[in-house]
């Protein structure tokens, strides 16, 4: 996947969804749809990659920050989920290659989550996809959450419910991510986690970003440590 991006240079966050950039030499508010503190990514002075939205307000949202010459992270999270329905699509999801993709955002539960897959055995599963960004350089671990999440937690007590009716996936969005790993941040997120990974299907994959605006993954399922 191949998207149009515009090199910026952040500024300040001014809430959880707007920000101020200096773009080709103007300072413009831009949209963020990522809602974690992402502080140890959005930095003053650090290079941002931005694309093109429709907003009423705002046409530019940031969906990377610069990591190497060449790298950025992928804090989009509408990008990530559209990356992993493409992956699903072409049953490319590392160590799920066989997995079918049934239906975007179905209802089940009282929630909305987002897929619907046919599991290799033929099982249909709601899957939920979380955003793991929050890069630990002292072990290489990319972690969710970067602080507390009731809705994060909300999602996997009801995936934990069903046990033979779910599924969860984390995004590791950072190119130098080596793991994944449930963040401290949120103690009752690592215990759901320990639990989810001895009863429903958990996978980790890795995405990054380029200056040129295309998303690479790993061809192999990212380890997860716990």
């Amino acid at each position: 996947m191949i998207i149009a991006v515009q090199e910026a240079i952040f500024i300040k966050r001014l809430n959880r969804f707007v920000a101020l950039v200096t773009c080709q030499n103007k300072i413009t508010k831009v949209h963020l749809n990522n809602t974690g503190k992402l502080e140890d990514l959005l930095k003053p002075g650090v290079k941002v990659l931005c694309r093109p939205i429709n907003g009423k307000c705002l046409k530019w949202r940031i969906v990377g920050t610069q990591v190497d010459t060449t790298r950025y992270t992928l804090i989009d999270t509408a990008l990530q989920e559209r990356y992993v329905e493409l992956l699903l699509k072409h049953k490319k999801v590392p160590g799920w290659e066989h997995w079918q993709l049934i239906r975007r955002q179905p209802s089940f539960n009282g929630h909305r989550w987002d897929f619907l897959v046919k599991d290799d055995q033929g099982k249909l599963r709601f899957l939920e996809v979380k955003s793991a960004v929050f890069y630990f350089p002292c072990d290489g671990s990319a972690r969710y959450p970067d602080t507390i999440t009731l809705r994060g937690q909300r999602h996997i007590e009801c995936l934990l419910q069903f046990p033979e009716q779910s599924a969860l996936l984390f995004v590791a969005a950072h190119p130098l991510a080596t793991h994944f790993k449930p963040h401290e941040a949120d103690p009752k997120i690592v215990h759901l986690v320990q639990q989810a990974i001895n009863k429903i299907p958990v996978n980790a994959i890795k995405l990054w970003l380029t200056t040129k605006g295309k998303i690479y993954h790993n061809v192999q399922p990212l380890p997860i440590v716990v």
